[in-house]
């Protein structure tokens, strides 16, 4: 930031990257002082390759992680960071090849599967299956911003709360504050902090706010990630049958002896 104004505020780049066709509708997102850039689309294809942004040269580099997870980029980005956790949320993955005939454009094949990546150990955890809700809503939103409590959605012009922490889809009954958002210029860099909302249009250099009390959305009756038990519970479950099992046919084979003495 160059400077700040009343409402006036004026940016200035950093980065020296020439060549951006890799990364459009990529997520950005900071950890403390580290900027971070993930996945995007170009050269036909997205990716789930995760940037972090180098000071000292003023460019970006590869965080090589265990797998590639790619995320949605279109027609919003489904990716999620938590800045206390240190951990990047995946809901699903659509993956986008152009140059393959049964490939959807610009949306991609959709795979359900719920990816966490730890930004410690650079380490993705599959977190189990998206709800189908969930995955209608966000594959169908045109506007996303992120909040500390997760990604806040437009979707058929009402605003909803994807809250990855509690794994709960909230709802905003408010059609006024829809409105005023749903209207929002696509171009203008929007973002979330306390319970005010933040608006600057690069192009006029202006900022505004409105006020969006994210404890004011109501919890919807089904979850972001589907549960999914760990296999201790199967476990357990598998040893109750066979044990029922085995005491039935145990009773039977008494009810068959009692027979035969009488």
């Amino acid at each position: 930031m160059l400077y700040h104004n009343d409402s006036t505020i004026a940016f200035t780049r950093i980065d020296n990257t020439v060549n951006i066709n890799y990364n459009t509708h990529a997520y950005s997102f900071s950890n403390g002082e580290d900027l971070y850039n993930y996945g995007g689309y170009g050269f036909w294809k997205n990716n789930g390759i995760i940037r972090r942004y180098n000071f000292s040269t003023n460019d970006w580099a590869a965080e090589p992680s265990d797998k590639e997870v790619i995320n949605q980029f279109n027609p919003i980005n489904n990716a999620w960071f938590d800045p206390v956790d240190q951990k990047l949320h995946v809901p699903y993955k659509t993956i986008v090849n152009d140059g393959l005939k049964d490939n959807e454009p610009q949306r991609g094949k959709l795979n359900d599967n719920s990816f966490v990546l730890d930004l410690k150990t650079m380490k993705w955890q599959n977190n189990g299956k998206a709800n189908k809700n969930a995955v209608e809503i966000l594959r169908n939103s045109n506007m996303v911003i992120s909040t500390r409590k997760g990604l806040m959605v437009m979707f058929r012009e009402q605003l909803y709360l994807i809250d990855f922490k509690s794994n709960k889809v909230f709802h905003l009954d408010d059609n006024t504050t829809a409105q005023v958002v749903f209207q929002m210029d696509k171009g203008q860099i929007i973002y979330h902090q306390g319970d005010i909302l933040h608006v600057y249009n690069p192009r006029t250099k202006k900022s505004d706010t409105l006020k969006i009390d994210l404890s004011r959305f109501v919890a919807l009756p089904y979850p972001v990630i589907e549960p999914t038990f760990p296999n201790f519970y199967f476990i357990a479950i598998a040893i109750i049958l066979i044990g029922l099992i085995i005491l039935y046919t145990r009773q039977l084979r008494r009810k068959k002896i009692a027979k035969k003495t009488i």
